[in-house]
């Protein structure tokens, strides 16, 4: 029966619409993936140039290995975050003859599918086959690589379960990421490693295939416990209870009542948020990029070019404003007509979207406080962007969002290609440009932190014209409107 299940899933994905339906976008999706693959191919073949320039007094395996652990732990970050948790292709054989143990087989066996079990090994292999096949190296090459994937399994069925239990409460994957930083800023400081504990499990892998079982035996227990939580838990009843108890969970927002007409405005948009997927893993999924400041930040070089930091904060504080504002009255697309038809005041509607892209800010802000701990520069650096991102950045977004006539589907996944064009991505360019235009002719007339206080000062500037300036947004938004509800009303 589990066999048939199988064949049966695998025959739904070969007959999606989805599959058939614009040709030329999965042709040019299959050529992305071949070619990060093939990047992944050769940057695990030169992996050892890579690591010599990190530390060259270090053996290049050694080192591979104390970041191994770190690497798990960002791939469950992001499994968090990413990965969806199959579950609603069930529901049709709940009412059939079919034990709810096969059934629970089969939902554990399709995160075997899950993309984030097979990346790594586009690098591992190639690197191994470079390190590991060195005679003058005794190691049980098997035994290591059947570790890193045991571990990478246990993080997909671990990444299940908590989502399964959580409900989607992003309280996990900020917790971890918080984690995440803290563990590197430790191990930075020699107050506690992991790269050591990671070199030494992984170390002992090459060298003793016993160790084999520490990862087999955590992965039949998160297996294990999967089993019998999904068994007693597949009736449709329940079903429907954790997906009410989802709805019910994102009602709170009422602190914001007292903000008045843009509170409730705000309100909306954050159920919005929080009741589509493609929203909803936006948030998750610009704070895992997040930890590439980690290895930006600690990298010395790096660290004392500030025209590179410039840029490097404009992304980091403005990732989700980035995501959001592309589309920031797209989002509206399956319902603008009704807004249009509401007596909806849309200055203060400008000034909801508006406030929350300068939360989000300042959220990613607070987050990358620790940054610090690498230099003092790159915290005034993040103060004068996120400066920038407020006044100038936000209103940039709402003006452009005008002229937005692409209707989103707001089911679709994090990195769906759906209603992203080349103009989406000239947004997020001129975003990143505005202020290097600003820093470069202060920097090369006087020097670069008058460069970067003139970043500053140009968004303060911004955030004291605000009011004035989304009074001409709403005037041109009163001009498009009907353009812009034209345009939704295509079918995706």
């Amino acid at each position: 029966m589990l066999k048939e299940l199988i064949i049966q899933n695998w025959k739904g994905v070969l007959r999606s619409p989805n599959l058939s339906r614009d040709t030329r976008s999965n042709i040019f999706i299959g050529i992305l993936v071949f070619i990060m693959i093939l990047n992944f191919f050769f940057l695990g073949f030169f992996f050892n140039e890579l690591l010599m320039e990190i530390n060259p007094d270090k053996n290049p395996l050694h080192l591979f290995n104390s970041f191994i652990l770190y690497y798990l732990l960002v791939d469950l970050f992001a499994r968090l975050v990413l990965q969806s948790v199959p579950g609603l292709s069930i529901q049709p054989y709940l009412h059939l003859n079919i034990g709810k143990s096969v059934l629970s087989h089969y939902l554990l066996f399709k995160s075997l599918g899950s993309i984030f079990n097979y990346i790594p090994f586009a690098i591992v292999i190639p690197f191994s086959i470079r390190n590991l096949s060195n005679p003058d190296l005794p190691g049980f090459t098997m035994s290591w690589i059947a570790g890193i994937f045991l571990f990478l399994l246990f993080n997909a069925y671990l990444a299940v379960y908590v989502k399964r239990r959580a409900l989607d409460k992003p309280v996990f994957e900020i917790g971890l990421g918080a984690l995440i930083i803290l563990s590197g800023v430790f191990d930075y400081y020699n107050i506690y490693s992991v790269s050591e504990v990671s070199g030494y499990l992984f170390r002992h892998l090459l060298l003793d295939p016993v160790f084999i079982f520490i990862p087999l035996s955590i992965l039949v227990l998160i297996y294990g416990i999967n089993f019998h939580w999904l068994k007693e838990k597949l009736f449709i009843e329940q079903l429907e209870s954790r997906k009410t108890s989802k709805e019910s969970s994102i009602r709170g927002f009422s602190f914001l009542d007292k903000w008045g007409e843009v509170g409730m405005y705000i309100q909306l948009e954050m159920k919005l948020i929080f009741r589509n997927k493609r929203l909803k893993q936006a948030l998750p999924g610009s704070l895992a990029l997040l930890l590439l400041g980690f290895v930006i930040y600690r990298t010395e070089e790096y660290r004392d070019m500030m025209f590179f930091l410039v840029y490097m904060g404009i992304i980091f504080t403005g990732m989700f404003m980035i995501y959001y504002g592309q589309f920031v009255l797209a989002w509206e697309s399956h319902y603008f007509d009704k807004i249009l038809t509401e007596r909806v005041d849309l200055l203060q509607y400008l000034k909801a979207k508006q406030r929350i892209m300068q939360f989000s800010c300042i959220l990613f802000y607070i987050i990358m406080l620790p940054f610090a701990l690498f230099g003092d520069l790159i915290l005034y650096v993040n103060t004068a962007v996120l400066l920038f991102n407020l006044g100038i950045n936000t209103l940039y977004l709402l003006w452009t969002g005008t002229s937005n006539r692409e209707r989103l589907d707001l089911d679709a996944g994090y990195f769906t290609w759906q209603g992203k064009k080349g103009r989406q991505i000239g947004i997020a360019f001129m975003m990143i440009i505005f202020p290097l235009l600003v820093y470069l002719p202060v920097k090369f007339i006087l020097n670069e932190y008058a460069g970067l206080i003139a970043v500053g000062i140009t968004g303060i500037a911004g955030l004291l014209f605000s009011n004035t300036l989304l009074v001409k947004i709403k005037n041109r938004l009163m001009n498009l409107k009907y353009d812009m509800a034209e345009g939704y009303r295509q079918t995706i």
